[in-house]
C-alpha cells in the first residue's frame, strides 16, 4: 500500500514521500477504511516538524474490514472520519485503520464511490466535519 510521508528538509521546506507499507488489518475496535477523499487543516501543517508523519486527518472512503468488537460497521459502508492527530498511518494512504468511536456511517443517502470522488474534494475539511457532526446529532421532531 502507498503512504503519503510529509516532512520538513534542513531548510524548512515541507517535503513529501510516497512509500510503501503493509496494509494494515482492523483490530478489536477498529475498521480499516479505504480511503476515497482525505484532507487536511491548518493545524495538520503547522504540525509538521522533522520526524516524517502522514498528517491527514480528514477521511471519506469505504469500510474495507471491520475488527471483532465492531457492531455498528459493515465492509461497504461509505463513513466519515476523524483519525486522530499524532496517532500512527494518518489518512494520507490507501487504507486506514479507524477506531469506530471516530466514524460515522449516519446518512439519509450514501453516494457511490466514484461520486465521493467528484464531490467531496470541493468540500473543505472543516465543513466534512460540520457535516459529520450534524449527521451525529438527532433532530427534534
Amino acid at each position: 500500500m502507498k503512504e503519503l510521508l510529509v516532512t520538513k528538509d534542513e531548510s524548512g521546506k515541507v517535503v513529501g514521500e510516497i512509500v510503501d507499507v503493509p496494509k494494515p488489518t482492523a483490530q478489536d475496535n477498529q475498521v480499516l477504511i479505504k480511503v476515497i477523499v482525505t484532507g487536511t487543516n491548518p493545524k495538520d501543517w503547522k504540525y509538521i516538524g522533522g520526524d516524517a508523519v502522514n498528517a491527514g486527518d480528514d477521511i471519506a472512503g469505504i469500510v474495507d474490514s471491520v475488527g471483532p468488537n465492531v457492531i455498528d460497521f459493515r465492509p461497504g459502508d461509505r463513513v466519515a472520519a476523524f483519525h486522530v492527530m499524532s496517532d500512527p498511518h494518518g489518512s494520507f494512504a490507501g487504507n486506514l485503520q479507524q477506531l469506530q468511536n471516530d466514524t460515522s456511517n449516519r446518512y439519509q443517502q450514501q453516494p457511490r464511490e466514484d461520486s465521493l470522488k467528484k464531490s467531496l474534494p470541493q468540500i473543505n475539511p472543516p465543513q466534512i466535519v460540520g457535516y459529520w457532526q450534524g449527521a451525529l446529532q438527532e433532530l427534534p421532531s
